[in-house]
């Protein structure tokens, strides 16, 4: 699940200034590991967009090439 940038700022602002990451987590309604994930990324920290994150896009040349590879071969049956 998204949560607002804004929703991110209150809970890291509320444990900064003294409230615990477990009342953070029941106060805001967000899971105590988003808490610490939060709080363990940096101030200017910006999500990914959405989208390939290997960050290239295949050839469909090549993979039909390396299906093609393997057709009419045979697995060796069991005895």
């Amino acid at each position: 699940m998204a949560y607002s940038e804004d929703l991110k700022q209150r809970v890291v602002s509320f444990v900064a200034a003294g409230g615990s990451k477990k009342e953070a987590a029941q106060l805001f309604a967000v899971a105590r590991s988003t808490v610490f994930v939060w709080l363990g990324q940096p101030p200017d920290h910006q999500r990914r967009k959405p989208g390939s994150r290997t960050g290239h896009k295949q050839d469909r040349s090549y993979q039909a090439q390396a299906g093609s590879a393997h057709r009419g071969a045979t697995r060796p049956t069991a005895a």
